[in-house]
């Protein structure tokens, strides 16, 4: 037995949490993390470890121009992550193998994905292909569409991670969820005893994969939103990781996000956001509240300043069911949003909950559901919900649509009681239409009221349905003929029509429930972020602080137009990247002004050192402040970015007797 191997793995294995039901029975799944499974000794067992069976059985190969076997890939850690795409606990593993796909990007480690669909839909590989590019996936998938290589490797839950050894043998095998890092020291220790016993590839395979299908202005919208008053509406841009906002007639007002995937408050064109869904306007339409689901955190856009700040969620993905302050509750990937007053309702889509934040305090806490991954109707905290997705409010009833029981749920918020308006089960699916239990959906997403009846995207069907409340009469409204492709949310526009967020077809479109007719909603003055495909690295955590210092300016001004040239440097071993998004604000005291507040830039050639016009007054003793928002991404490490952010105290030599230039410098912190 080598004892420099078993404890780590043992440790990942214990680690290793909350995973979704398998394929033969709806399992429950707790909030909090249930005992972890216990695997056989020899899994981990350096001289007991069973051969990995061969990767054959599958449909197809995604990412990748040839299939891959476990021979060609002897001398590498190969790591199977058994998934499905519609399942969050599959969805909240993907960031942490991109991570360590990065750590490891020149070493022989390989990610490979089996896909095992879990809903008809999931089976087709075409849609398996979008969802990869929706969730930013690269590594090679093989559509295991029949479960052969499920039922080889004896698997019972999505999500479930395979570890193979350089030697092609099963070191580590659990279902669940592995908090970040986990796997980095069980691949470290097999690399180092690989390479002792001379069995370690001298370089990792070159897998070449084929271009990824080009999207358009909008990458898989999620949901949308329309403003109390009518005149805004707002569209969750969620694989480019922005939210853009436009007038009725599609011309943009204004794009929140830089297009960079992370987590930054600030300036709407410094932001950045991680999959954002959930939309919903105040009251006043003032302010616009997301769901930003990846980074599990609620975000508020200050519509009249373009400030970006988060209100809610840590950051890190949460396991507790707790009340708190806001920022101080670790949130689940919440999806959709509802707001009425100051009380702004929650899908929390990981927990299989609804939460409630309360505007007025900044409190946010568990609302209904008991984290039991189910269809259990009843009072608020003894009900179970199934990954709810989408939101509609009308009066005291909250409509949820609860995606991975192919429901529409409904609360009384008078009566705090839960019912079931269609929907039967973890397991039970389909497209029929029908009154109750008859009807079937296929992981319906979103939903949005006009009058007394309610619309259903019904997302793995490529259908709006219409659901009455009273009757619980479903029946297909549009689609089904190619029109859509998977719509994940609905909003209601103020002639009647419908806001669809035809999310794999990257655009919106309107119905006309009048006429039964689906259009598109062109959307004018939007193109792709130059940073799309760029992330924060994982280093750069959370929104992050923003660093204040004092410097003093390098040169003398005196009166009238002077400049300030400011020169931006990443760290060590960082570079700053073109494309990336650059924002400068300024502000003069003690005669000092600067004609120009605000300076928005794109990095490239010429725009750095950046230089700003400052007229000096006669007499001035005055300052500057000097706020930068700027990223810097590493070298060699391939769309791992950091935000750099620092407001500078700048202070100068005011002496001269006419114009002049002063200089400062800033460095990114590594």
């Amino acid at each position: 037995m080598s004892r420099t191997i078993v404890g780590p793995l043992l440790t990942l294995l214990t680690l290793l949490s909350l995973a979704c039901g398998g394929s033969g029975s709806a399992v429950p799944l707790e909030v909090e993390p249930p005992k972890p499974q216990v695997v056989a000794e020899q899994t981990v067992t350096e001289n007991a470890r069973r051969p990995a069976p061969e990767l054959v059985g599958g449909n197809a190969w995604l990412n990748t121009t040839e299939p891959l076997s476990l021979e060609a890939l002897k001398g590498h850690v190969v790591i199977l992550d058994f998934w499905t795409y519609c399942c969050i606990n599959c969805m909240h593993v993907l960031p942490e193998l991109a991570r360590l796909e990065r750590v490891f990007h020149d070493r022989p480690v390989v990610v490979i994905g089996v896909h095992s669909g879990k809903f008809d839909a999931e089976k087709d590989p075409g849609r398996i292909r979008a969802a990869m590019q929706r969730h930013g996936v690269q590594h090679p998938v093989v559509v295991d569409g029949e479960f052969n290589l499920w039922r080889r490797y004896g698997v019972d839950a999505w999500p479930t991670l395979v570890v193979v050894d350089p030697e092609g043998r099963i070191a580590a095998m659990a279902s669940g969820e592995p908090p970040v890092g986990a796997l980095d020291e069980v691949v470290e220790l097999l690399l180092a005893q690989s390479a002792n016993k001379g069995t370690l590839a001298s370089k990792r395979l070159a897998i070449e994969r084929p271009p990824a299908p080009a999207t358009g202005p909008l990458a898989f919208p999620g949901k949308v939103a329309v403003s109390p008053g009518g005149d805004r509406i707002a569209v969750a841009d969620s694989a480019h990781h922005r939210v853009v906002t436009t007038d009725l007639s599609g011309q943009v007002v204004r794009v929140y996000g830089s297009g960079i995937a992370g987590s930054v408050d600030g300036d709407a064109e410094a932001a950045a956001f991680r999959y954002p869904q959930g939309l919903a306007f105040s009251a006043d339409g003032g302010q616009l509240f997301v769901a930003d689901t990846e980074n599990h955190q609620l975000r508020r856009i200050d519509l009249d300043t373009g400030r970006v700040s988060t209100i809610a969620g840590t950051g890190e993905k949460g396991t507790a069911r707790r009340a708190g302050p806001g920022r101080e509750v670790a949130l689940r990937s919440p999806w959709a949003l509802s707001l009425t007053g100051n009380d702004l309702y929650v899908a929390m889509a990981g927990s299989h909950q609804i939460w409630l934040h309360h505007l007025d305090d900044g409190i946010i806490e568990p609302f209904a559901g008991s984290g039991r991954e189910n269809i259990d109707d009843g009072p608020l905290d003894e009900a179970s919900f199934s990954q709810p997705s989408g939101l509609a409010l009308a009066g005291d009833q909250l409509y949820v649509a609860d995606s991975e029981v192919s429901a529409v749920r409904r609360v009384d918020l008078k009566m705090k009681e839960v019912s079931t308006l269609v929907g039967t089960g973890l397991f039970d699916f389909g497209d029929r239409d029908g009154v109750g239990p008859k009807a079937r959906l296929q992981h319906a997403l979103g939903l949005v009221l006009r009058g007394d009846q309610l619309y259903v995207a019904d997302t793995f069907n490529n259908k709006l349905k219409r659901l009455d409340p009273e009757g619980r009469r479903v029946e297909t409204v549009a689609g089904g003929d190619g029109s859509l492709a998977e719509p994940g949310g609905l909003a209601l526009l103020p002639d009647g029509q419908l806001l669809v967020a035809d999310t794999n077809h990257h655009r919106l479109v309107t119905f006309d429930p009048t006429t039964g007719l689906l259009e598109p909603f062109a959307i004018t003055g939007l193109d792709a972020p130059a940073t799309a495909g760029l992330v924060l690295d994982a280093r750069a955590g959370g929104a992050g602080e923003t660093a204040s210092e004092m410097v003093h300016a390098k040169g003398t001004l005196g009166p009238g137009r002077n400049t300030l040239v400011i020169h931006l440097e990443p760290p060590p071993g960082g570079k700053l990247t073109d494309d990336a998004p650059l924002v400068v604000d300024v502000s003069g005291t003690g005669g000092l002004s600067f004609p120009t507040a605000t300076f928005r830039k794109t990095i490239g050639p010429g725009v750095l050192p950046l230089e700003i016009p400052l007229d000096v007054a006669k007499g001035a003793t005055g300052s500057a402040a000097v706020e930068v928002n700027y990223f810097w991404c590493t070298v060699g490490d391939a769309g791992a970015c950091v935000p750099a952010q620092a407001k500078l105290e700048v202070t100068f030599d005011l002496s001269g007797t006419g114009p002049g230039r002063a200089e400062i410098r800033h460095r990114a912190r590594p």
